[in-house]
């Protein structure tokens, strides 16, 4: 199974927010920038329950890893200007669902049951 590294995830969500070009290699500092926001949105989906990362390392699969850039992207864009919040908000939900689709731990419906100590 092809897996994909921090760098790979975000010099491909610099490439597609235009942020550096499609042949370019992003400069460290761009490079460090998308790897902080790509760790946070991690977090994020966690909380959601989407895992997308393999362990510790985010490392990504490889059937995540286009998508997963483009969802980085989103961030980038709206952080620079080239897409609206508000836009990013609607266009990471959606890539969310797509996600939830991907998701190897479905969820049962089951009634979960806990007890109290």
């Amino acid at each position: 199974m092809t897996t994909y590294s921090q760098s790979d995830w975000a010099t491909r969500a610099l490439q597609k927010a235009s942020i550096v070009d499609a042949e370019e290699t992003p400069s460290a500092a761009l490079s460090d920038w998308a790897i902080e926001v790509g760790s946070s949105l991690f977090g994020q989906l966690s909380t959601k329950g989407i895992q997308v990362a393999n362990g510790s390392e985010m490392a990504l699969p490889g059937e995540y890893f286009q998508i997963f850039a483009t969802y980085v992207a989103c961030d980038l864009k709206a952080e620079v200007g080239l897409m609206s919040e508000a836009d990013a908000v609607v266009t990471k939900e959606a890539l969310e669902n797509t996600f939830r689709k991907m998701n190897p731990i479905q969820p049962t419906g089951a009634v979960l049951q806990v007890d109290y100590f």
